[in-house]
This record gives structure tokens, C-alpha cells and sequence, in this order.
């Protein structure tokens, strides 16, 4: 990882490794590794529930600013690297969206003096620089930046690195290697049959040019390995020396070998991630049906992983949401049903969060229908048009706008607002 020394080199942003590849890492184990994968999914599931809602009664939904998918893939990016980035557009002094940024996409900006971010640079992607300039954004932190209409946001789970921090199961990266490596080894098994290495002589090269040995070679190589190699083959040859000598190199019994570093795998990067195994389906040691030994995993996992990592993340997103309405929003998040069923030792729910009040989202949207055939509506709406092309309002803050105030979709918007100016950036919020 890298150290607080690198600050001192001179580069104008700080990457996390060389072109950001210690996210490749962590990305790398989660994509190779079953289990790792499993648990990181399942675990961002729980924390994220069935999305954001305000506490507030009657409070606006959280939603308008910060949509579902967004918030899903904050609370993943935060799982699977230990920080996730997102993103403030801002209009007339508030924050009017907020979206998720992939964070292998983000660097940092450091005041030299002080060793403290003070903002974030992006690049579509950091190996290719030259065709992704990167471009700076400040740091959120409660007021529209001077000059900017969109400022960024990096949230990071509680850690000693200075920088960047690692994710909480980082100790099971070598284990979560280990399960990539050995689905490799049976892909490989399974490529070439289940045989294995052979050591095959042929005598009769003589006077071949080296491409028609490579061609014999070639063809030889097809005949004995893969899963399309021939099992048994007949050989006819005008003399001896023409004959093909096949030496087998019998593989070793790796079999229970390979179950026992399978399972110690498994086991290692579950205790990792503080997830017990019973709740991890198609695990050989750990699933169960007994509904109480469920129960009691999952209020484990909630007490000790899911409410936690909500804490952190609702604590910092909440900052945003004061910067939106102070007073006006009381962050939570809203449950699975499945999660709700139990209480603690006091008769009270330890379910987090409460259902959403689905009549002030009905009232909001009948609103922004009215104010959408009204006439004041329309003129509001033909100076927002105005407004961006003398320049004063940005392209994408237009958009955001016209989406939160009149109930547009996002391509609505786009079509009321016309094609955007050569020189209006918008960031990419997808991967």
C-alpha cells in the first residue's frame, strides 16, 4: 500500500499503488474467489436493505437526491475496497444529486503543508492518462466550491493508513487468491482431460524445415491433450524410426490436498468477513435449515459487520443530506422484511430503519405533475434553458434540476434542455 512518503514526490495526485492498481487487487480476489465474492455481496445486500429512508414524517424521500442503485453501489464499493467515492452536483448553493463514483477511477489531491486531502481527481482510466485527463474536484465539505458545480467525496471505513485504507477482510487475500488459483487448476484439468503431462518423442524430424516441425508438433500435441484428445490412437509407420513414443508423467493424488486447502479457503476468508457459515449457501460445513441457528447468525452479523459499516457510511452521507435541507432529513435505512423479525433483550425491534412513508412520495410526485401544466411551471422551466445558455447554470446541474423539481427522467431532461455545449463535462457515474 502506499505510504504517507509518496505525498513528498511532487505529482499533483496520489494514487493507490501504481496506476491505482492496489484496487485492481482487492477487485482481482473478489472476482476470482467464490466465497470472497459470496460474502462481499451478501453482506453489501444487508447493509444497503431495501435502500435509504428519511425518519422524518412526512420528510421528502432520500431517493429524489441519491438513487437506489446509487446508494447499492456505494455500500459495495465500500465493502469490496474498505472506501467509496461519490460525487455532489451542486445548483444555486445546495446539492441537487448525488451519485456513486467507482473509486479505482479516483485520486488524491494533498496540501503538502498539512498531509490532508483537500480534493479528488478523476480519470476514466489512470494506465491511459493521456486519452483520460484526469481533473480535479474538491472535497465536499458543506458548501458549493468556489468556481466548481460538482465537488467528491470519499468514504472510508476506520483504518491507520494515512491514505488509502484496506478492506476488512484483507487479511484473507492470499486465501481468496488461493480459491482463484484452484478454480484455475481444475479449468485446466478439465481442459486437457484429466490427463496428465506427457513427454512425446518423435524420431523421425530428419530433414524437416523447422516450420513443418512445428506443424508436426502442433498436430501431435491436439491428438494426445484436451478434452477433445483421443483416447486411443493408432499409429502406421513405414519404419521404426517414424514411430511416435508417448511417455506419461502420472500426476500426484492432489485430490485430498485439494479438498483440504478448498476448505481451509472457505473457512479463512469467512472468518475474515465475520460471517458466519450458516448463512453462506452451498457451503459444505456451514449450511442449515435449523431456522434458530439462522436467526441468532443473523442478529450476529448485524450487531458486528452490517450495523456498523451503516453507521460510517449514514454518518458521512448524512453531512451531504444537512447541506440539502438541514433539519430536513434524519437518515436510515429500510430493512428486509426477513430482518425485522427479531427483538433484543429489552422487547425491542433491532430491525434498522422504518418502512417509508409511500404517501408523502405519492404527494411529491402529484406535485411535480402540477407544477409541470402549470404556467408558472413552464416559464420556470424556460428560464432554466436561459439560464445555461448565457452560462450560468452548468449542463449537468441544469439536468439535475429540471429531474428534482419537475419529476423528469433523466433523458426527459435532456431532451427539454437540448444538445449540451462543447465544453460541458459530465462525469461517468457507471461502471
Amino acid at each position: 500500500m502506499p505510504s504517507i512518503t509518496e505525498v513528498l514526490v511532487g505529482t499533483k495526485y496520489i494514487l493507490n499503488g501504481d496506476n491505482n492498481k492496489n484496487y485492481k487487487l482487492f477487485a482481482d480476489a473478489y472476482d476470482d474467489s467464490v466465497t470472497n465474492s459470496s460474502c462481499i455481496n451478501d453482506i453489501s445486500n444487508l447493509i444497503a436493505g431495501e435502500g435509504l429512508i428519511n425518519e422524518h414524517e412526512g420528510g421528502k424521500n432520500p431517493s429524489i437526491h441519491l438513487s437506489k442503485k446509487d446508494w447499492s453501489l456505494l455500500v459495495l464499493d465500500y465493502k469490496k475496497q474498505g472506501q467509496c467515492a461519490l460525487q455532489v452536483v451542486w445548483y444555486n448553493g445546495k446539492p441537487a444529486k448525488i451519485y456513486h463514483v467507482p473509486v479505482e477511477r479516483t485520486a488524491l489531491n494533498v496540501c503538502k503543508d498539512t498531509v490532508r486531502v483537500n480534493g479528488y481527481w478523476y480519470s476514466y482510466d489512470w494506465t491511459k492518462r493521456q486519452r483520460y485527463t484526469p481533473k480535479f474536484y474538491p472535497k465536499f465539505d458543506g458548501k458549493q466550491p468556489e468556481g466548481y458545480d460538482i465537488s467528491m467525496l470519499v468514504i472510508q471505513r476506520p483504518s491507520n493508513e494515512p491514505l488509502f485504507v484496506r478492506p476488512d477482510w484483507f487479511p484473507a487475500l492470499r486465501w481468496a487468491q488461493d480459491e482463484g488459483l484452484m478454480a484455475q487448476h481444475s479449468f485446466n484439468d478439465v481442459s486437457t482431460g484429466f490427463s496428465g503431462q506427457k513427454v512425446i518423442n518423435w524420431v523421425g524430424g530428419r530433414g524437416l524445415t523447422e516450420e513443418q516441425k512445428t506443424g508436426v508438433a502442433t498436430k501431435l500435441r491436439e491428438n494426445f491433450s484436451g478434452i477433445n484428445g483421443q483416447r486411443t490412437i493408432v499409429s502406421v509407420n513405414a519404419s521404426a524410426e517414424n514411430s511416435v513414443v508417448v511417455d506419461n508423467i502420472d500426476p500426484p493424488n492432489v485430490n485430498a490436498t485439494y479438498v483440504n486447502y478448498t476448505e481451509e479457503a472457505e473457512r479463512k476468508i469467512l472468518i475474515a468477513h465475520s460471517y458466519p457459515s450458516i448463512l453462506l449457501a452451498g457451503s459444505k460445513t456451514g449450511f442449515s435449515s435449523n431456522a434458530d441457528e439462522i436467526a441468532v447468525a443473523t442478529k450476529s452479523v448485524f450487531r458486528r459487520v452490517i450495523n456498523p459499516a451503516r453507521e460510517i457510511l449514514l454518518n458521512e452521507l448524512q453531512g451531504v443530506f444537512n447541506a440539502i435541507d438541514n433539519g430536513g432529513f434524519k437518515l436510515a435505512v429500510e430493512d428486509f422484511d426477513t430482518e425485522s423479525m427479531d427483538e433484543n433483550d429489552n422487547g425491542e425491534n433491532t430491525s434498522v430503519g422504518v418502512v417509508a412513508d409511500k404517501s408523502a412520495e405519492q404527494q411529491n410526485a402529484e406535485a411535480q405533475a402540477t407544477l409541470r401544466g402549470s404556467v408558472g411551471g413552464v416559464q420556470a422551466l424556460l428560464e432554466i434553458q436561459a439560464s445555461y445558455v448565457a452560462g450560468t447554470t452548468s449542463y449537468g446541474s441544469a439536468i439535475s434540476m429540471i429531474n428534482l423539481i419537475y419529476g423528469f427522467t433523466e433523458d426527459e431532461a435532456k431532451k427539454l434542455l437540448g444538445t449540451p455545449k462543447e465544453d460541458a463535462t459530465i462525469i461517468p457515474t457507471t461502471i
